[in-house]
């Protein structure tokens, strides 16, 4: 990539080690903030796409990199972490300039958890073990390798256009595999200041890693239909992911899907009341609403319900708008129009449905940008449109309850599984409740926390599979089944 003199980033594709200027036209990303124009990146045609594919495929064949010590993928990996650490502040600044996250939030909860899973990966690249079974006769060495699965389609959102690519090239990496990054076009300097870092490591062969911007529709779906391409790991919409898995399944893919979803928050009146209005408050309105485990769905008690949702309403307000650039900012803009206008149109489906808007619903009047307010519905009904739908915006969605049974049945009520939490002091019913929801992540007594240690996913139309943990670096690694006979004669007469 480079800067132009008017500070405008030209994003270059990076294919078999090399910056690969545009084969046809190229697209912009702006600021949300303030309309200024960041990047602009090519629109990458399905030609591009083959010769990214073709060198993650050959340098994947050849056997080198595949056959690297976990060692050796470690360094390479601790070197990125190095580099990422080195880089922070300036990736902080792109992320929060084309994407819209207030800095102080790019810095504390992606760019600095990048690291961590990145060195993570780089322990777990050491610790990649097969097996051997002893129940097998005396003359038979039955082992069990654990080997890369090949080349890797890798696509990703704009919500976190550092973070999510490094937890797949992380895994990638230190599997052994190649591959092709297609990060999302709301934010495409962001993901591609990865490939920068990536081409000053010495270690890393030309062909490991490759990426291409474009049409998510256009080069998402051929990666998934192309037969060069072993496993797709995608992180995105659930309507997207069924796609996917349609044109994957045609080549038997390895699949990892992580879809969207609609996290039910469940707070009874023994909580922790003031740090749960905190929590939920922050649950939903943190990025704008713009992350797949935002707690969209409050049940709450019907004896606290009033005083809960005032407290949710004065913390509603007193959230810090302003620049992204600012450390004191904690609303920054919507990524895009698009999404603004698609967060609007949910707001307008809330009202005809007959849910009661107590906050927010429209965009701030200041500082002028793509700014959305708070916004808080009550009286919603769990059938309502804005209850069962992935919104991706600061929409909270208020529904009480009085039993513990109910409150059960209202969170499983959703085709989607992803993140939830439960607020209570009593241990018993925390255990309870986490068995019983339907879903990949439960939070007690607080909200996103992400460790690189523990898988996460989806189920349902959430997805299938896991990233992160050593369950995520499996995700990337196939098994083979290896036996030896020392025997003089052949088993079957």
């Amino acid at each position: 990539m480079t800067v132009t003199s008017a500070g405008v980033i030209e994003v270059r594709n990076y294919i078999a080690g090399a910056w690969a200027p545009p084969s046809s036209t190229t697209f912009e990303s702006r600021d949300p903030a303030t309309g200024e124009l960041v990047a602009v990146a090519p629109q990458s045609t399905l030609d591009d796409l083959d010769r990214a594919i073709a060198a993650a495929r050959a340098t994947f064949d050849d056997g080198a990199w595949p056959g690297t010590a976990g060692r050796d993928r470690a360094a390479i990996l601790l070197e990125l972490a190095r580099l990422l650490r080195e880089e922070q502040s300036r990736l902080a600044e792109l992320v929060a300039r084309e994407m819209g996250k207030p800095i102080r939030y790019v810095r504390q909860r992606e760019i600095e958890p990048a690291i961590d899973r990145i060195l993570f990966y780089a322990g777990a690249a050491r610790m990649i073990r097969g097996e051997v079974t002893t129940a097998a006769p005396a003359h038979l060495l039955n082992l069990v390798l654990k080997e890369p699965v090949g080349v890797c389609g890798l696509i990703t959102p704009w919500n976190d256009p550092v973070d999510l690519p490094l937890r797949k090239i992380g895994a990638a990496i230190a599997a052994g595999c190649t591959f092709v990054l297609k990060p999302a076009s709301d934010a495409p300097a962001s993901s591609m200041a990865i490939f920068g870092l990536l081409e000053r490591i010495e270690g890393l062969p030309p062909g490991v890693a490759n990426g291409v911007t474009g049409d998510g529709r256009t080069l998402g779906e051929a990666l998934a239909a192309d037969p060069r391409v072993d496993k797709l790991s995608f992180t995105g919409s659930s309507e997207v992911a069924r796609r996917l898995m349609e044109l994957g399944a045609r080549n038997f893919k390895r699949l990892s899907l992580e879809g969207g979803g609609k996290a039910p928050v469940i707070v009874f009146p023994d909580a922790n009341l003031d740090k749960a209005m905190d929590a939920v408050s922050v649950g939903i309105f943190l990025y704008q609403g713009q992350s797949c485990t935002a707690g969209a769905r409050l049940l709450v008690h019907r004896s606290i319900h009033d005083a809960f949702l005032d407290g949710l309403m004065e913390r509603g307000r007193a959230l810090k708008v302003g620049s992204p650039l600012d450390d004191e900012t904690q609303l920054g803009p919507m990524v895009s129009q698009r999404q603004l206008d698609r967060v609007l149109g949910y707001v307008e489906r809330g009202r005809a449905e007959g849910a009661r808007l107590v906050l927010g619903g429209e965009p701030f009047a200041e500082p002028g940008g793509l700014y959305m307010a708070p916004t808080i519905f009550d009286d919603v009904r769990p059938e309502m449109t804005i209850a069962r739908e992935e919104i991706f915006g600061p929409v909270l969605s208020v529904i009480p309850f009085e039993e513990e049974s109910e409150a059960i049945a209202l969170a499983n009520d959703s085709e989607l599984g992803l993140g939830s939490a439960v607020w209570t002091r009593d241990l018993d019913r925390a255990i309870r409740i986490a068995r019983r929801l339907r879903v990949g992540d439960v939070w007690v007594n607080t909200h996103y926390v992400r460790l690189a240690e523990s898988p996460f996913g989806g189920v349902r139309q959430s997805g299938i599979g896991r990233e992160l943990g050593m369950e995520g670096l499996d995700a990337y690694l196939e098994s083979k089944r290896v036996c030896i006979d020392s025997s003089p004669t052949f088993h079957i007469r």
